[in-house]
């Protein structure tokens, strides 16, 4: 099976249950609060940090924040915070890989 045939069937399976499709997909959740504080929640890592830039990992999403004075304010296996100007959120869609 695919990786987009497995995305579409965990899709189908998180609305038939009703749960999130993140929950199943294992795709990130992303939070975006004012321009101040970005949230990513089933993050799978830091793949790189400047004051200006932070990329995460999020599995088939990978998540880059875009700002000035970027700050990593809580980060655990679950959810990542950061803080600052935030200018931008960009998502970028990865094969399979995680």
């Amino acid at each position: 099976m695919g990786v987009k045939s497995l995305g579409k069937l965990l899709g189908a399976a998180a609305k038939r249950l009703d749960v999130p499709e993140d929950a199943l997909c294992q795709v990130p959740r992303v939070t975006v609060t004012g321009g101040g504080e970005v949230c990513v929640e089933n993050h799978k890592g830091l793949l790189g940090y400047t004051r200006q830039q932070v990329e995460v990992a999020g599995g088939r999403i990978h998540v880059r924040v875009l700002g000035q004075e970027l700050e990593l304010r809580h980060m655990t296996p679950e959810v990542l915070v950061i803080q600052g100007a935030v200018y931008a959120v960009e998502l970028e869609q990865r094969g399979g890989e995680g």
